[in-house]
């Protein structure tokens, strides 16, 4: 019987985390408990693959981690083999925790630069991804699995009540993005997300123009909400909420309720038009101008359009938007400078992670 005939592990395609990290998870463990010994050879992609159920490019990228990790190496004309036992594989384990559904750019783009960071100086990255906090508050149960083992240091993405709580009786440091100012435990260093931070200098240039009417379409009710800031200097506001199930649907079924919504305003004309529609989500800012452009809406004649704009993301159309931007890689290299230096105990001040505003163009 060969190994991929005793395989510890399977993949759940049900789960949060992608199939890559349930890959890598599996083989990492199988290397710990000696399913797959020092020294031997591990199944070709093609068999993994095939015993997985999953795609040549999983498995690919499962095995790429695992050699940067140093839990295995590759060797030309034999394929990938578990790494010797006098070879030091790692200077210490690191916990990433995100969250979603494996389609979050905040989470996934600065998950991928911390995890580079920390593999590049030779630690042992475990990524994980949790929901959102659950009514009851019963722990995540991906969570408290990858808790069992020992870290030097968590950096958790999501500053979730109950998950923020379980960390703090974690004995490690805890890096955390904060989404907003509050009490924090003892072991956790705060790094504030100001996802807001662009919105004051967006209705100041709405009052520059002479907008009194501010449609914000939400996709959640709180992220960068932008009530506030405008009403705040005398421009009326409407909210329209998408009502996204955040982090348990797709992002096709978000971009079709929208196109709906959108389709059902449009089949009364135009005369509802506002002066800007502002969004705070790229998905939903993208749904919306097609069903407008398809009824001959004009941009920016006949309204303006404000949008959360992810670097390298969107949204891209022929039409000029301002842009609360956010960049998720400088987001990255700030949680992992923080990150360093509480592992190294050396004092430093944090570097808050905020959006900028890149005006209608």
């Amino acid at each position: 019987m060969n190994e991929v005939d005793v395989l510890p592990f399977s993949v759940d395609r049900a789960l949060p985390e992608s199939l890559t990290d349930q890959v890598v998870a599996g083989v990492t463990a199988a290397i710990e408990t000696g399913m797959f010994a020092h020294g031997a050879c591990l199944p070709s992609l093609r068999e993994l693959a095939d015993a997985l159920g999953v795609s040549l490019i999983v498995v690919r990228h499962a095995y790429d981690r695992l050699v940067r990790d140093g839990r295995i190496v590759a060797r030309h004309g034999v394929g990938f083999v578990v790494a010797a036992v006098e070879t030091p594989l790692y200077r210490g384990r690191v916990l990433l925790v995100g969250f979603g559904a494996g389609e979050n750019y905040l989470s996934c783009s600065c998950l991928d630069v911390l995890e580079r960071r920390f593999a590049d100086r030779q630690y042992l990255v475990t990524r994980v991804t949790v929901k959102r906090d659950a009514k009851t508050g019963e722990p995540d149960p991906i969570l408290e699995n990858a808790l069992r083992q020992n870290y030097q240091l968590i950096v958790s993405l999501y500053d979730g009540p109950n998950t923020v709580a379980r960390l703090v009786r974690e004995s490690s440091p805890v890096v955390c993005l904060y989404n907003q100012h509050r009490p924090v435990g003892a072991n956790v260093t705060p790094v504030f997300f100001h996802e807001g931070a662009a919105l004051p200098d967006f209705a100041k240039a709405c009052r520059a123009r002479g907008v009194r009417r501010v449609l914000q379409v939400l996709f959640h009710p709180t992220f960068a909400n932008a009530q506030a800031a405008i009403s705040g200097i005398g421009i009326s506001v409407e909210t329209l909420s998408v009502r996204s199930k955040y982090g348990r649907e797709t992002i096709s079924s978000l971009m079709q309720r929208t196109s709906r919504l959108f389709e059902i305003r449009l089949a009364r004309g135009r005369a509802w038009l506002p002066d800007v529609i502002y969004f705070n989500d790229d998905y939903v800012a993208t749904a919306a101008t097609l069903a407008l452009l398809k009824h001959g809406v004009r941009i920016p004649e006949d309204v303006r359009l404000a949008a959360w704009s992810n670097v390298g993301q969107g949204p891209e159309l022929p039409v000029p938007f301002a842009r609360i931007k956010f960049d998720g890689h400088v987001a990255g290299e700030k949680l992992f400078k923080a990150a360093w230096s509480v592992l190294q105990g050396r004092p430093f001040q944090a570097d808050d992670v905020k959006t900028e505003f890149v005006d209608f163009g």
